[in-house]
């Protein structure tokens, strides 16, 4: 679909008659609706993340929700501080540090924990996170870097992407942070 809309700050809003591919899909009725309500609406409205198309003062005739973009996270990062241990980072990892990739599509992540190589699966929410089991290669690893990276990816709970800037947090707590590699 495509097409051009103007809307203003008072909540006014008008779709031009749009276009869209000429697909037959299984059930046209609901992109039928989609389209009447689209040339329909005359005003719109945000609440929540909910952005709802209406005419007149009637019920809503669409409402969307904002889909938070987990393309943000793609990619691989590399860590740079990490919370809880008594040791420098550079005496955690001294020789590498470690990293995270992202693969969106699949659900997986995948990197190197300084020492062993490593991958999970991960699911997200809004800005929750959560990893799976954690598989990794099993070469003997001198110190406490690996043991760290692995719990601390354990407990996040949320995540924040800045710019190239990624922060796990626990609870309101910076756990990890990650810059874009």
């Amino acid at each position: 679909m495509g097409g051009e809309l103007t809307f203003s700050t008072n909540g006014k809003i008008k779709f031009a008659q749009g276009m869209s591919t000429m697909m037959a899909c299984p059930d046209m009725s609901i992109e039928q609706a989609l389209s009447k309500a689209l040339i329909t609406a005359d005003n719109y409205s945000l609440s929540n993340g909910i952005l709802s198309l209406n005419k007149a003062k009637m019920a809503p005739l669409a409402k969307f929700k904002l889909m938070e973009e987990k393309q943000n996270l793609s990619g691989t990062w590399e860590l740079d501080y990490i919370s809880g241990p008594r040791i420098a980072f550079e005496g955690l990892y001294p020789n590498r540090k470690p990293t995270i990739t992202f693969n969106i599509q699949d659900g997986k992540i995948n990197g190197n924990s300084s020492c062993n190589n490593y991958n999970a699966t991960f699911k997200t929410n809004d800005h929750q996170i959560s990893f799976g089991p954690i598989m990794s290669t099993k070469m003997a690893c001198e110190g406490n870097g690996e043991a760290t990276f692995f719990s601390t990816l354990e407990k996040v709970n949320s995540y924040d992407v800045n710019e190239n800037t990624l922060t796990f947090i626990m609870g309101d707590i910076a756990m990890m942070r990650f810059q874009r590699k």
